[in-house]
């Protein structure tokens, strides 16, 4: 019988089959994620009437809320559900137990917030019914925090469960959120070769803006914030589209050329931070023993 096996031995039923952790449980976590979003955004138009569209966010009200808003929001209350059922919630929205300070991460979360900015104050926000900007504000807080809940709080900590070094749980977990993301575009826009340089751009941006959050959380060291960051990249890339931006010159050329440059700045920073991430939290730390020792020896 191994290390993993004995603690599942103390550690029986639903919270028994969690808290040993590992890929497999974070990949299961995600797949609940994904089934509930997915599920929820085909179910309620049928339910309720409403008719679905490629892209809900930028409906009418009610294709914005049933289509855009609940599917996100019913999937954050499942996460949180599960994040309560198993003890995890002053672990997962309190002070992390790895904490570190390299300045080129501070700098490179400087720059991405000072652009975003930029990005948030240029927009034409009088092009924009306040009734949109309502339902966009609501919207991105709602992925904010079920996406960030999901990967951020529950795939995090399965991984740090499962042993493994921080850059490896923010590799992972970035990886995970990246293949949700590719999923999103393909319902958007379809399969088809012609798509499919959107489709590896969608998986690099989504993978560098999943370790810009790891990042944002390790150095804050709560989960709030990256999922303000995450709302708010989202808040800027709608309300640009919101207000009719395209990439051909004239008006909000300078908006499209931003959303470009932070999209570029987004994936080399994101990337390169990957490799300054250092740490590990250990199993020990959650009463779990080590599955191998010279592991244990090697990355502690």
């Amino acid at each position: 019988m191994t290390h993993v096996d004995q603690a599942r031995g103390n550690r029986r039923g639903w919270r028994g089959f969690w808290e040993v952790g590992g890929l497999w449980r974070a990949l299961a976590a995600a797949g609940i994620f994904v089934v509930v979003t997915f599920g929820m955004g085909w179910l309620l138009p049928v339910l309720t009437g409403v008719e679905a569209e490629a892209d809900a966010t930028l409906g009418g009200f009610w294709t914005m809320a049933v289509g855009g808003i609940l599917p996100p929001a019913i999937a954050g209350i499942v996460t949180l559900l599960l994040v309560r059922s198993l003890g995890w919630t002053r672990e997962i929205f309190g002070p992390q137990p790895v904490r570190f300070r390299r300045r080129g991460l501070w700098i490179g979360l400087g720059l991405i917030v000072a652009l975003l900015a930029v990005r948030l104050v240029i927009v034409d926000y009088g092009s924009i019914s306040l009734g949109t900007i309502g339902l966009l504000a609501v919207f991105v807080a709602c992925v904010g925090f079920s996406e960030e809940l999901a990967f951020r709080g529950v795939v995090t900590q399965l991984l740090r469960r499962g042993g493994d070094r921080e850059r490896d749980v923010a590799l992972g977990a970035s990886a995970i959120f990246a293949l949700v993301h590719v999923g999103n575009w393909v319902g958007l826009e379809g399969l088809s070769p012609i798509n499919g340089i959107g489709i590896v751009f969608q998986l690099v941006f989504a993978f560098a803006c999943g370790v810009l959050f790891h990042v944002v959380l390790v150095l804050t060291g709560r989960l709030v914030w990256p999922m303000v960051l995450h709302a708010a990249i989202d808040f800027a890339s709608l309300a640009v589209v919101a207000q009719g931006v395209d990439l051909l010159p004239g008006e909000g050329a300078v908006g499209a050329a931003l959303t470009v440059i932070f999209t570029l700045m987004a994936v080399v920073i994101g990337i390169t931070m990957l490799f300054l991430i250092d740490g590990r939290v250990g199993r020990e730390a959650y009463g779990l023993p080590e599955p191998d020792p010279e592991r244990a020896q090697t990355t502690s």
